[in-house]
């Protein structure tokens, strides 16, 4: 008896198809980099629970480590939130706005590029 190769499909995807699954969050962020105090970020996590922030929320959280631990990541750059709210400050260099647009994320931290 000859065993066979199974047989396989193959599916290639681009950096930039976006590929949709239970259990991701999606994070938007817009007005990023302007140095206009602002920038504004909404999160829906996998239950669809949509949260949007204010800079001023995001600004005055008392939780410097929620704005450390969330990462975004576009193209061959990286930020955390805390940086893209120290750039939106009138004294920010307001150079973050490359960062405008829709992540997603498995776990609710590290947001790659999605759009």
């Amino acid at each position: 008896m000859k065993m066979e190769t199974p047989k396989m499909d193959v599916v290639r995807f681009n950096e930039s198809d976006v590929i949709v699954a239970s259990g991701l969050w999606t994070a938007t962020v817009f007005n990023a980099g302007n140095a206009k105090e602002d920038i504004g970020l909404q999160v829906v996590d996998p239950n669809n629970k949509s949260t949007t922030f204010s800079y001023t929320q995001l600004a005055n959280t008392e939780d410097a480590n929620l704005l450390e631990n969330k990462w975004f990541y576009k193209e061959e750059k990286s930020t955390n939130l805390l940086a893209l709210v120290d750039d939106d400050r009138p004294e920010g260099a307001g150079a973050l706005s490359a960062f405008d647009g829709t992540y997603t994320s498995t776990n609710g931290s590290h947001y790659y590029w999605a759009q």
